[in-house]
């Protein structure tokens, strides 16, 4: 007896799945042909403030700006390091003084880093369209 309680409520619950799938499938057919028909209007619709898109394009090539600094300075570590060790231990105020250059480099390069990541929190904050970090 149970087993044909079980087997009702089964095929209950499969003749509702039907009747809600079939009510829905129109449904979706319509939203499918409306995003065919609007896919490539969507941009015409948003509205871009001119002074929004300039502080943006503004904040994009200071990144650009402070990632190739950023560059500049690795390149001088790497051709420091180079310098420290082709030098002869017994040239004493070289080595010093490359110690220093590179305290000095590494110093900027992290302070550069550090900017770079506020230069991209505040182009996030901004809501800049196309960001691409």
């Amino acid at each position: 007896m149970h087993t044909h309680r079980a087997i009702g409520i089964f095929s209950f619950s499969l003749y509702t799945i039907l009747v809600v799938v079939s009510l829905l499938m129109p449904l979706a057919n319509n939203l499918q042909a409306e995003v065919a028909t609007t896919n490539g209007r969507w941009r015409d619709d948003i509205i871009v403030d001119p002074a929004i898109s300039r502080r943006c394009h503004r904040l994009k090539g200071h990144r650009k700006d402070k990632k190739l600094v950023i560059q500049r300075l690795a390149a001088l570590i790497v051709r420091n390091h180079k310098a420290m060790q082709s030098t002869v231990i017994t040239e004493v105020t070289a080595k010093s003084i490359l110690r220093t250059n590179r305290q000095k480099l590494f110093e900027e390069y992290h302070l550069s880093k550090m900017k770079l990541q506020h230069i991209d929190r505040k182009i996030v904050r901004s809501g800049c369209p196309n960001i691409e970090l």
